[in-house]
């Protein structure tokens, strides 16, 4: 009996001292985003907030669209996009976006190398 004491005293022991690790995703880190931050994360933004930028200045917050090109999740959005540019297939959008994503895999790679 005194063994397992000991043993639920240090389990005990270090879940109390864990503790803070377990409960470490109710905030976020870094400086709160804006409310035009928060917008264009959501996709809502103005053309005229949009500009170029070097390879160097991609740090932020950012995801891949490739994941949801290859499960078919963005079909719909091709879609819509073909009926307002009927020139625009379905196909061709998906292997359009797709080249241009291995394209950025790659550059994102090289970057990473340097």
């Amino acid at each position: 009996m005194v063994i397992n004491l000991k043993k639920l005293t240090i389990v005990l022991g270090m879940l109390f001292v864990n503790s803070p690790a377990f409960a470490h995703d109710h905030h976020a880190h870094g400086a709160p985003m804006t409310e035009v931050e928060q917008k264009a994360a959501a996709g809502v933004f103005d053309d005229a907030n949009v500009r170029d930028r070097a390879l160097t200045d991609w740090d932020g917050m950012w995801q891949s669209v490739y994941p949801y090109l290859v499960s078919g999740e963005l079909d719909p959005v091709f879609r819509q996009k073909s009926k307002k540019d009927p020139g625009k297939r379905l196909r061709i959008l998906r292997h359009i976006i797709a080249k241009d994503m291995r394209l950025m895999s790659r550059l994102s790679a090289l970057k990473m190398a340097l």
